[in-house]
């Protein structure tokens, strides 16, 4: 019996789960914390197992994280998201990123 390579392991519900996470939080961006925490106990469904679901969490923090950075500017005029845009540079990726993997870990322990 021949062994499946990680790379299809991986391949089939990898860049699923990772696309649905982004998508949920680029959709919910104007609710910086509860919507990248909804969006990754969301996305986490998407993954097969524990080990996938952990890494497209961390995969789609990172695009994510510097979506938002890289954007910092051009959303200071928004209510919620304006205000901490203007803290600092680095606040607002922290923001979405750190609720993200946070879901996906409550994501992981609710589907045990």
């Amino acid at each position: 019996m021949e062994m499946p390579s990680i790379s299809k392991v991986y391949q089939n519900n990898l860049i699923p789960a990772i696309s649905v996470m982004c998508l949920l939080s680029l959709v919910l961006f104007w609710l910086p914390v509860a919507g990248s925490f909804a969006a990754g106990f969301i996305g986490i469904k998407k993954a097969g197992n524990h080990q996938t679901a952990l890494i497209a969490s961390l995969i789609s923090a990172l695009i994510l994280g510097l979506t938002m950075f890289f954007l910092n500017s051009s959303m200071t005029s928004l209510p919620i998201v304006g205000a901490i845009a203007r803290t600092g540079k680095i606040y607002l990726p922290l923001c979405f990123m750190i609720p993200l993997i946070l879901g996906g870990i409550a994501g992981i322990a609710y589907g045990k």
